[in-house]
């Protein structure tokens, strides 16, 4: 007779919580690694592995599951993950994180942040919108994918130039590139977070913010790129990010180490969504000092 495996979670973030302590349903597996499990349930993708940095995540620590222990999908809710042979509990007492950015940006706020974050990535500047897409391109796994006018334009209109290209061309670009995370994906989440995180800044409304939203994440967003990612995009959407974005977004000095935290994310998505952010926080900043 198999022995089953069980783990308790160390951690886990509050959107992937709701979910466990949900009625139980059927997850399929989408891929796994050594360390990491990824379950579709219902479209929302719960990701079980050491770390909850995701705001999808569950923590496992540094016992990660093994991988005979993963076979077939599982059942997920009232508070466990049930594979054939292995389980993951998730007691009442595991810290929970809310994954919710931060606002506190002011407009003077927005334009030194800006500043900061791009010298942390060893930049003078970012030269506008075009070399943002360069700089973009360059750490992306598939730069090709990635073509430099459309990222400009995104950018552009960040800075305050044609919204509706803008939103138009971030919509086409969903689901671009390769990986479990598309590279314009990655970019596209760190919009919505930076958009999120600075709306009560100076002009942008609660009605473009919705228009950005609406646009980079669609209602057909599953159909457009992989499932993970168009988890990661709808969490965005409402402001819900990785653990290393929020502290890059968080007022405290810290915010270099989620900067450098976000660099490591991922095989190339961390890179490409720190230069992002980097590119959409200097947009901003060029609004908010009146450059259009």
């Amino acid at each position: 007779m198999t022995s089953v495996v069980r783990r308790d979670a160390v951690a886990i973030a509050q959107p992937a919580r709701a979910v466990l302590e949900g009625p139980r349903r059927y997850g399929a597996i989408l891929g796994t690694s050594r360390d990491w499990t990824y379950l579709d349930i219902d479209g929302f993708v719960l990701v079980l592995g050491p770390s909850s940095r995701l705001p999808n995540a569950v923590g496992l620590g540094s016992d990660p599951l093994p991988a005979t222990g993963r076979r077939g999908g599982a059942v997920i809710g009232e508070r466990s993950v049930t594979f054939a042979d292995a389980e993951v509990r998730v007691p009442s007492s595991v810290p929970t994180w809310d994954p919710s950015v931060p606002r506190w940006f002011g407009a003077s706020d927005v334009v030194s942040r800006a500043r900061e974050m791009v010298r942390s990535l060893g930049l003078r500047d970012l030269g506008g919108a075009d070399a943002a897409a360069r700089v973009i391109a360059a750490v992306a796994r598939d730069g090709s994918a990635l073509p430099a006018l459309e990222v400009s334009v995104l950018f552009d209109g960040l800075a305050g130039g044609d919204l509706r290209r803008a939103v138009a061309v971030g919509r086409s670009m969903i689901g671009a590139g390769a990986g479990l995370t598309p590279d314009a994906d990655d970019i596209l989440w760190a919009i919505l977070l930076v958009l999120n995180a600075t709306v009560p800044a100076f002009s942008i409304g609660i009605t473009e913010l919705k228009t950005w939203g609406s646009a980079l994440c669609p209602p057909d967003v599953e159909a457009r790129t992989t499932r993970l990612s168009a988890t990661l995009l709808r969490l965005a959407a409402g402001g819900l990010g990785p653990e290393p974005a929020l502290r890059a977004l968080g007022p405290s000095v810290g915010w270099q180490r989620g900067m450098e935290e976000l660099w490591s994310l991922g095989h190339s998505s961390g890179r490409v969504a720190c230069v992002a952010m980097a590119a959409a926080m200097s947009s901003l900043a060029r609004r908010a000092q009146g450059a259009w």
